[in-house]
C-alpha cells in the first residue's frame, strides 16, 4: 500500500439490490417462526425415537421436518403441512412397532402353548411303571 491510496475503510458495504432479488422475498412474522421452531422440536423428537427406540418412521419424519425447515421462508403453508406429515410418520412408526411386538408376543406364546399341549400329550402316551416293577 502506498500512501497515495488515502485512508482505507475496515468494512465496506455490500451493494444494496433491489426488493425481491433472488426470486422471492422470505416469509417473517410470529407464524413462520412458530412453524419454524414446531419442525425444529420435531426434528429433534424423530432424532431421539430413532436413536433410542429404533422407530423407523422416524427416518421419515427426519426428511419432511428437514425439508419443512428449507421450506419455511419460501412456502409456509406447505412447511407446516410437512411437520404434520413428521408427527403423524412418528405416531405410525410406534404403532407398526406395537404391533409387531404383540404378534410376537402372540406367536410365542401361542407356539408356547401348543408345544405344551404336546408334551401333556406325549408324557400321557407313554406307559408308566409302578415303583418295584421293570
Amino acid at each position: 500500500m502506498s500512501s497515495t491510496d488515502g485512508p482505507q475503510q475496515p468494512y465496506q458495504s455490500a451493494p444494496s439490490y433491489p426488493q425481491g432479488y433472488g426470486g422471492y422475498q422470505p416469509v417473517r412474522g410470529p407464524e413462520a417462526e412458530s412453524v419454524r421452531s414446531s419442525a425444529l422440536v420435531w426434528l429433534i423428537v424423530n432424532i431421539c425415537a430413532l436413536v433410542l427406540t429404533g422407530n423407523l418412521g422416524s427416518i421419515v419424519g427426519l426428511i419432511l421436518d428437514a425439508m419443512a425447515m428449507n421450506r419455511v421462508d419460501t412456502d409456509l403453508d406447505s412447511a407446516r403441512r410437512l411437520v404434520r406429515w413428521s408427527w403423524i410418520w412418528l405416531i405410525i412408526g410406534y404403532a407398526v412397532g406395537i404391533l409387531f411386538a404383540l404378534l410376537m408376543l402372540v406367536l410365542i406364546f401361542g407356539g408356547l402353548i401348543t408345544m405344551g399341549g404336546l408334551f401333556a400329550t406325549l408324557d400321557s402316551s407313554y406307559p408308566t411303571s409302578t415303583p418295584g416293577t421293570l
